[in-house]
């Protein structure tokens, strides 16, 4: 479904260029360049989100966050074509493309649970959450929806990510002191 709106977004970028190659009079000197720029960022974009569809478990945090920027840059760009009352091809083309940059942005950062093989559907939230879903919290809102209806138990709260758990950050703890140690008496018999 990604996919779709991909390829939609890159064939609006090609019929945009062709429109502000068709108008000189209403360009800027910098349309077309930024245009062509945008076209070749929306066809890597295709390749780049299945990619990152099929070998990631977490929505794609490089994807959220280039939506996320030139949706929000674009909008002021689309309210400024629309206000100079150009309601012209251009306007409502660039408008769309801001459309669905947002639309993308909310398709590419939702959960892949459901996609998942068997082994990664247990994950914690946290785990296969995106940047988004990471900055606000969001993948803590289950948990929450679960403490007002109910008193949580252990058994309520998701799975410590391995990384995470005593035995990692332990062994890690041990190995930067081992290294501080032998920086130290390194040190002390140069001395």
């Amino acid at each position: 479904m990604n996919q779709t709106f991909h390829i939609a977004s890159a064939l609006l970028q090609l019929s945009l260029l062709i429109l502000w190659a068709l108008f000189p009079a209403v360009r800027s000197p910098v349309s077309l360049f930024s245009t062509a720029l945008n076209l070749f960022s929306a066809m890597l974009i295709i390749p780049l989100s299945l990619l990152e569809n099929n070998r990631s478990i977490r929505p794609s945090s490089l994807l959220s966050i280039f939506f996320l920027s030139s949706a929000v840059l674009d909008s002021a760009q689309a309210r400024t074509l629309y206000v100079r009352d150009e309601k012209a091809a251009i306007t409502w083309v660039f408008i769309a493309i801001v459309l669905l940059k947002y639309v993308s942005l909310v398709t590419e950062g939702r959960s892949k649970r459901s996609f998942l093989k068997a082994e990664y559907r247990l994950l914690s939230p946290e785990a296969t959450s995106g940047i988004i879903n990471h900055s606000f919290l969001w993948w803590l809102n289950e948990l929450f929806k679960k403490g007002t209806k109910s008193i949580l138990t252990p058994e309520d709260l998701y799975e410590l990510d391995p990384i995470l758990t005593s035995e990692e950050v332990g062994k890690k703890l041990r190995e930067a002191w081992d290294q501080r140690c032998r920086c130290w008496a390194t040190f002390v018999h140069c001395t």
